[in-house]
């Protein structure tokens, strides 16, 4: 008479080793909406495109010159995790829209809005499938040093790659 035994055993051990290997469906807590966001914005962007109120502000016909860049940087801190976080800015000359480094929060939110502390200016962004971060805000009176605001004021759209 053959013994059962290994024909049970087999399958018994399979079984355990997927229920150790999948930790027994466990899941680990989503990362915050912040967190997720922040990881898609922490690059340095570059322009493909920038209007003030429908004009065209791209170099040379603009202000903006094609060299400008932005960087979003920061570490999540599940402790304060609105921010704040920071921004770089090269490749622009005065005016313009930015000041060349400062601070900033999500809004309401973090899906769609960041604050830039240094003016409290509310900006609403997209990321696009294809990987196009879209910044829209409206700058009435930046007043940070070098800004102009009667060529910067209006509602501004960056298209960044």
């Amino acid at each position: 008479m053959r013994s059962h035994f290994p024909k049970i055993i087999a399958p018994v051990v399979l079984l355990a080793t997927a229920l150790i290997l999948f930790d027994c469906g466990k899941d680990s807590p989503a990362p915050a909406k912040e967190q997720v966001q922040l990881d898609k914005l922490k690059k340095t962007w570059t322009l493909v495109s920038v209007t003030l109120d429908g004009t065209d502000k791209k170099a040379p016909a603009g202000q903006i010159e094609t060299s400008f860049s932005l960087t979003f940087s920061g570490t999540f801190n599940s402790s304060n995790p609105k921010g704040p976080y920071n921004f770089t800015v090269t490749g622009t000359e005065a005016p313009s829209p930015w000041p060349v480094s400062g601070t900033w929060l999500f809004g309401d939110d973090a899906e769609s809005q960041i604050i830039r502390q240094n003016d409290n200016v509310a900006i609403s962004y997209t990321i696009s499938p294809s990987g196009q971060l879209t910044l829209t805000f409206v700058c009435s009176g930046c007043n940070y040093p070098g800004a102009r605001t009667e060529t910067v004021d209006g509602t501004w759209v960056f298209v960044l790659q």
